[in-house]
């Protein structure tokens, strides 16, 4: 169980598509509701606007309850799809979870002493149980927000060229500069990941070392002095590190 880093995110992402080919089904199905989702949102500035525009200032009490209606019934449809949304891909997310911990455990058993004589037991456990979290985290998480964002982006970018290019025009100008902010600091992300990434392993390696250990730790009277190693060393380092 290698934990040095891969040089390109793409044989990751291969590996994660393969792994994620037993629930494709679910997570097509989950992207579609965020999709329709996604759509429902869009026509919410058109209502206010002619809430705004036209009901308002005619005093159109029909024409105001019909939007008002109209509203209600776009943010219940969302609110059902999104309720829907969450159960299909948690299900899918945490069947992924479980589905890569097999394999990481079984992987375990094919590997030899020699591995876990040089191995902490607590990195092992945490690429285990932590590591293979993160993969809950990306499909539930940012899976989610990347399609429904990618849509708010494109849809109203598309409603600003259609009501005033000029101002859509001033709108799409910032955005090379968030893409050269992400290519910039790529790199220092990774690097940032990784070190943390490092010190929790180094938290989890000590507290799972030490709680195996505590029966020899009692019986040398040590609790005090690993009490003042993790405090000041071990946890204190970590938490340095992360508030930076």
């Amino acid at each position: 169980m290698s934990t040095g880093p891969t040089t390109s995110p793409l044989p990751i992402f291969r590996r994660f598509l393969g792994l994620c080919r037993p629930q494709a089904p679910l997570i097509v199905f989950g992207i579609a509701l965020i999709l329709i989702a996604s759509v429902l949102t869009l026509p919410t500035p058109w209502i206010l606007k002619l809430i705004i525009d036209d009901a308002l200032p005619h005093r159109d009490t029909g024409r105001l309850w019909q939007l008002i209606g109209w509203s209600g019934v776009l943010f219940g449809a969302r609110a059902w799809l999104t309720l829907v949304r969450n159960r299909v891909l948690q299900h899918a997310a945490m069947r992924l979870v479980c589905d890569l911990r097999i394999r990481a455990f079984a992987h375990l058993q094919t590997l030899s002493l020699r591995y876990f004589d040089h191995a902490r037991v607590g990195e092992t456990v945490a690429r285990v149980t932590q590591d293979t979290g993160e993969i809950y985290a990306l499909t539930n998480g940012f899976l989610i927000n990347l399609v429904a964002d990618s849509i708010t982006v494109v849809a109203v970018l598309t409603f600003l060229f259609v009501v005033d290019w000029r101002l859509a025009a001033a709108s799409c100008s910032i955005l090379p500069f968030f893409l050269f902010n992400y290519l910039f600091h790529r790199h220092r992300m990774r690097q940032e990941s990784r070190t943390h990434r490092q010190n929790w392993d180094r938290v989890m390696g000590f507290l799972h070392e030490r709680i195996a250990g505590a029966r020899l730790i009692k019986s040398f009277v040590q609790e005090q002095g690993e009490i003042q190693l993790f405090a000041s060393g071990i946890n204190n380092d970590f938490f340095n590190y992360s508030r930076r």
